[in-house]
């Protein structure tokens, strides 16, 4: 009786009436898994492509960021309220391992344009907008030049230098570097003139230019481009230029040689390059790393040449104590620039290469 009386009390219960109706349901349902399924896609969004320009000259900072949608990526502007301004869907694929976004001002008016750079299989496009300015310059998919692809995977990576008015007619082009691994091109330096239509580029070269800039050198308020020339031997040997050396080589705004260039022989070594002024001297400040075994070869040296690419002194990097690569560091001042050697330590150097300042960061 006391049995009967269970199962009663439990036959009747609600969580009894509504598991019985569910437990039918799911016996006849058909297997879901027979009929459907789900496919999921990757998708490759640009990672910390990200940054701040005043691109309306207001004195704030607008936020500019990339993401990929269906079918197109593209580029949104916000202000310091998180507001969206617009929206930019960009043609091709923006790759953030072959070029970042920048923004930039070749007309000069108040408003900056958005400059990407696009990739449609090994062909590289410009794309230049004026969000801001809905009437203002926009420019998609001009073919620039073909980058380097190995084994499927993109090998080139672009630097964006800087802008500079190289014919004289009131807009600026815009300066950028191309460096590509185990294929000889593209490995340039190029600009692009927008009011123009027009690319120029420097000539062949197996050597690569990394981490260029952009600087006037000599004081003719015409800018000199260099940077730092790695001899990373993946490239054959039998070619100018070969990038089994390292290269002290200066191009002018017209993208020619401003002299010809230095050759520091020596598989893995670098060679560092920077401008500087002293008084009314300029100059350059090289660091040469002989990085490989090769004894035969220059040692590591910290060199200084006038602006036409004469050695004027030279003292070996042993000589300041230092057990690392050093990187030379030029600070811009009102009458005479100062020189640091950034390693293992910190020195202040004058123009003749004697320690000015040990251990120390003094500005």
């Amino acid at each position: 009786m006391k049995k009967a009386s269970l199962l009663r009390k439990i036959v009747f219960t609600s969580w009894f009436q509504a598991a019985v109706p569910a437990i039918i349901i799911f016996i006849f349902l058909p297997s879901l898994g027979s009929r459907y399924s789900v496919d999921f896609e990757s998708v490759e969004v640009p990672g910390d492509n990200l940054i701040y320009s005043d691109l309306n000259s207001d004195g704030n900072s607008e936020r500019l960021s990339q993401g990929k949608g269906i079918p197109y990526y593209y580029t949104s502007a916000y202000n310091s309220d998180n507001q969206i301004f617009d929206q930019w869907n960009l043609p091709g694929i923006v790759d953030p391992t072959l070029s970042g976004m920048f923004t930039g001002n070749y007309d000069n008016d108040s408003i900056e344009e958005i400059y990407i750079f696009t990739r449609d299989e090994d062909s590289l496009f410009l794309n230049v907008n004026e969000l801001l300015q809905p009437s203002g310059t926009k420019l998609e998919r001009q073919y620039i030049t073909k980058i380097g692809v190995v084994n499927g995977e993109v090998t080139s990576f672009l630097e964006p230098i800087g802008f500079f008015d190289e014919n004289g007619d009131g807009y600026k082009e815009i300066y950028f570097s191309i460096a590509t691994a185990f294929t000889k091109q593209p490995r340039k330096i190029f600009y692009y003139d927008l009011f123009n239509a027009r690319l120029a580029y420097s000539q062949n070269s197996a050597s690569i230019c990394l981490y260029p800039e952009m600087r006037d050198v000599d004081g003719d308020k015409r800018p000199e481009i260099f940077g730092l020339s790695s001899a990373s031997g993946n490239y054959r040997r039998n070619v100018q230029y070969t990038d089994s050396s390292a290269w002290f080589m200066v191009f002018n705004d017209h993208l020619d040689f401003k002299f010809k260039p230095v050759e520091f022989s020596g598989f893995a070594n670098s060679v560092e390059t920077k401008s500087y002024k002293s008084f009314n001297n300029y100059g350059f400040i090289l660091s040469l790393w002989a990085g490989g075994t090769d004894t035969t070869v220059m040692d590591s040296h910290i060199l200084i040449y006038d602006t036409e690419g004469n050695l004027l002194r030279s003292r070996l990097t042993s000589e300041y104590g230092f057990k690392s690569v050093i990187r030379p560091v030029v600070i811009e001042n009102a009458n005479s620039d100062r020189i640091y050697l950034l390693g293992d330590k910190i020195l202040e150097i004058s123009d003749n290469l004697h320690v000015i300042n040990k251990n120390r960061f003094a500005i």
